[in-house]
């Protein structure tokens, strides 16, 4: 036993994790980059807990959270237990909810889910964050963008990520939509089919 660990101490844990943890966010989408022409889905539908999920995104996100001095809320569904991609649905989370801390200074980010119909589940993340330019809309997706007075591209802020994210969206027969409002800030949402998981 070494000693308790003092606030201070606390505050610089949690920036060498948010650090360690937005390194190994980049190389995991680097890695789901080279798969580009490879099967996105490694996995097979199997059940899972929705809560299940929420919760280890919390604990993923959180030390960034305390870092940038905002709230983090999660509202998961009502039902629990659902069939489908349980590790792509928790990577599209991540790469959404980081960026939303990211792109926040103040206020909060909220991870929601709620049924939206027979087997269906609207997922959405949203923050307070300043709203994305009009110009940054047309190429948000793209996950490198051209550099500005020098030759050569360089990696978007946000785009690698989003970009994964569709593509795992995409390859559960889905897509990723959003909204931004200067004062408002940005919500990303998408619709997943499914199923009950009850008498598996």
């Amino acid at each position: 036993y070494s000693g308790d660990v003092s606030d201070t101490q606390k505050d610089q844990l949690s920036l060498i994790w948010s650090a360690a943890f937005g390194m190994m966010s980049v190389f995991s989408d680097l890695m789901d980059l080279a798969k580009e022409r490879a099967q996105m889905l490694e996995e097979s539908e199997g059940p899972f807990s929705i809560h299940g999920v929420f919760e280890e995104l919390r604990q993923m996100v959180e030390p960034m959270v305390v870092v940038k001095g905002i709230d983090l809320k999660m509202k998961p569904p009502l039902h629990e237990r659902v069939i489908g991609h349980r590790l792509a649905l928790f990577r599209v989370l991540l790469n959404l909810t980081t960026n939303g801390i990211k792109f926040t200074d103040e206020g909060f980010v909220e991870v929601k889910a709620k049924t939206s119909g027979r087997d269906r589940v609207e997922f959405s993340v949203r923050d307070t964050g300043r709203a994305i330019a009009p110009e940054a809309q047309e190429t948000l997706y793209e996950p490198f963008k051209k550099a500005r007075d020098r030759r050569g591209y360089f990696f978007s802020g946000s785009g690698l990520g989003l970009s994964i994210a569709r593509r795992y969206l995409r390859s559960m027969g889905s897509d990723l939509s959003f909204e931004t409002k200067p004062g408002w800030g940005t919500r990303f949402h998408f619709d997943l089919r499914l199923a009950s998981a009850e008498g598996y």
